[in-house]
């Protein structure tokens, strides 16, 4: 009888990468994985809730277009394609606030208005991109008026034109408690930076020996800044010259980093933290909370314990969402499925797990 041959060093090395791959896919299932329990399915019309903002106990701030059709779903949103709206929980009033209309300088259907985001005083705001058919993108900085109900320009940045950089697509931003200040992010290309602005709107790069910085958060004290940045990479971000190094600059986890109130001391709190989308502090300030991909190896809505550093999964995946001024609830916009650009979404409720 022929004998069975022994293994190849080539199959025991084929075995051995089969058990490693079994036990890290493993060890990702083991990450810490939370069930919601859900409160509320909010009783709106169907749209895309493409962002949202908790305004005070009683009120949602939602950014919402129109579902998209087959035939439109190519095409890309433009400024008029999304409706500000604010809900009431306690009457389920829905009302529009009246968005500006953009200088003449800009190429209305070029711009569109950028994410929502909280302001001191119990506001919101976002940055509009003013494209212009000859000259630099500039971006206005958007507030709330409460009195009049109407979004009111606040800040074109850069001003003046000659002491920035000349095409300046503001990103995410995020004020002083006193409103003097606010720093403020450059989404340009593959490396954002964030910079200081003065009352003057005078502006001062932070970090510049960074590869990137980018999603700025300011803690509920005000006193702390968190923000997303990468010190180097093993090339320049700016200059990626092969598909796996504009790969690695696209999908590359951001390290989370703390620094002071006046845009000093960069800290590092986190190597690898994740795709952080948007930072959102606990109102006790002890979590961080973010959508996107982290460094446990999965896509969701993350909880980040500030004091062990311990990530918990609190949603499957990606979305928008608002923690209430209570800090014990959450809103997401759910979908059936995760296409948020395409599909309608629902805001819902649902109520935060109480930690030590």
């Amino acid at each position: 009888m022929r004998e069975t041959p022994s293994s190849t060093p080539q199959t025991r090395c084929l075995s051995l990468l089969f058990v490693l791959g079994i036990i890290l896919s493993a060890c990702k299932e083991s990450i810490n994985t939370l069930t919601l329990k859900e409160l509320q399915q909010l009783p709106l019309p169907v749209a895309v809730y493409s962002d949202i903002v908790w305004l005070d106990e009683k009120t949602l701030v939602l950014m919402h277009r129109p579902p998209k059709t087959p035939v439109d779903e190519d095409v890309v949103d433009t400024f008029d394609d999304f409706q500000i709206a604010l809900y009431r929980l306690d009457t389920h009033e829905l009302s529009e606030v009246p968005l500006p209309i953009p200088p003449d300088n800009c190429v209305y259907k070029a711009g569109q208005p950028g994410r929502l985001h909280s302001v001191p005083g119990i506001l919101f705001g976002y940055v509009y991109l003013c494209i212009q058919k000859i000259g630099p993108v500039t971006s206005i900085l958007y507030l709330w008026d409460r009195e009049q109900n109407l979004m009111v320009e606040y800040a074109t940045y850069p001003t003046p034109l000659g002491a920035s950089p000349r095409a300046f697509r503001a990103g995410r931003f995020s004020f002083a408690p006193d409103m003097s200040s606010l720093i403020l992010e450059r989404n340009s290309g593959l490396s954002p930076k964030l910079y200081l602005v003065d009352a003057n709107s005078e502006m001062t790069q932070l970090f510049s020996e960074f590869e990137r910085t980018a999603k700025p958060s300011r803690s509920p004290d005000g006193q702390t800044i968190a923000f997303g940045g990468n010190e180097s990479y093993d090339f320049h971000t700016d200059d990626p010259k092969t598909w796996l190094q504009m790969n690695k600059t696209y999908w590359n986890l951001y390290d989370l980093y703390f620094m002071d109130a006046d845009g000093s001391d960069a800290r590092l709190i986190l190597p690898q933290a994740g795709v952080l989308g948007v930072l959102t502090w606990s109102p006790d300030g002890d979590h961080l909370f973010f959508a996107g991909r982290s460094t446990w190896g999965k896509d969701g809505i993350w909880m980040l314990n500030l004091g062990t550093l311990e990530g918990t999964r609190i949603w499957p995946y990606g979305t928008k969402f608002a923690l209430s001024p209570d800090g014990r609830r959450i809103v997401i916009s759910v979908s059936d499925k995760i296409d948020l650009h395409q599909t309608p979404t629902q805001p819902t409720i649902y109520a935060l797990p109480e930690v030590p």
